[in-house]
C-alpha cells in the first residue's frame, strides 16, 4: 500500500486492539494507563513540535513503553491459549513501574528515571520472569523490589517523535546492585544536563 507521498506504508497507521486481561487475583491493573498507548497511535490535536518533547506522565509512559519494546526478546501471540498479553502500570508517581509481555515466560518492566534539555527521557528497563511479575501485580512484591531479580537491566535514552521514537542504549547493568540508587523505583524523577 502506498501513502499520499508515494512511499510504502508499513502499517504505521494501524490501530491495535490489545485485548488485555489481568492475571488471576490482580488488583493493581489499569487497562491503558495514561500515556501507555500503541506507538503508532497519536492524538489528533497533537502537532509534530509538541510531540517531539516529553510532556508529563504521558511522555514518560510513552518513552518507557518504547524502551521496553526495544529490549524485548520475543512477542506473545494475541489470543493464544497458553499466554496472556500484559500491559500494566503498577504504582503511581515516582513508584510507577510499567510492564509489557516478553514471550510466554517473561515480562519487561521499566520506569522513567529522568529527562534532559534535548527532550530525551531516560528509562530503566529489565526482564523478569512471569511468576515474578504476577507477584508484583498482585501486591505480594513491593514495587521497590521489582528489579531485584531482573536480568538484562539497562538505562536507555528515548526521544519521542511524531511518528515513532529513537531509543539509545546508555548503559547496561549486570545486577540491581550496580544500578545507581537514584535510578531505582521510588526515587524522584531526575533532570540530566551537560553541565
Amino acid at each position: 500500500m502506498r501513502g499520499d507521498d508515494g512511499a510504502k506504508d508499513w502499517g504505521g497507521s494501524e490501530v491495535h486492539d490489545w485485548g488485555l486481561t489481568p492475571p488471576p487475583g490482580s488488583t493493581a491493573r489499569f487497562d491503558r494507563p495514561a500515556g501507555m498507548r500503541d506507538r503508532d497511535e497519536h492524538p489528533a490535536d497533537e502537532d509534530a513540535a509538541d510531540s517531539a518533547a516529553p510532556a508529563g506522565d504521558e511522555a514518560i509512559a510513552g518513552a518507557v513503553l518504547a524502551a521496553m519494546e526495544n529490549g524485548k526478546h520475543s512477542s506473545s501471540v494475541a489470543g493464544s491459549a497458553d499466554t496472556k498479553l500484559i500491559e500494566y502500570c503498577i504504582g503511581a508517581g515516582d513508584s510507577a513501574i510499567y510492564a509489557i509481555d516478553d514471550g510466554r515466560d517473561h515480562t519487561m518492566i521499566g520506569r522513567g528515571v529522568g529527562d534532559d534539555d534535548d527532550g530525551c527521557v531516560y528509562c530503566l528497563v529489565a526482564r523478569i520472569t512471569r511468576d515474578r511479575f504476577e507477584e508484583l501485580s498482585d501486591g505480594a512484591l513491593h514495587v521497590q523490589s521489582a528489579f531485584d531479580e531482573a536480568r538484562d537491566i539497562s538505562l536507555s535514552s528515548v526521544f519521542l517523535a511524531d511518528h515513532g521514537s529513537n531509543v539509545v542504549l546508555v548503559q547496561r547493568f549486570r545486577r540491581i546492585e550496580d544500578v545507581p540508587g537514584e535510578y531505582r523505583p521510588a526515587s524522584p524523577f531526575l533532570r540530566f544536563s551537560d553541565t
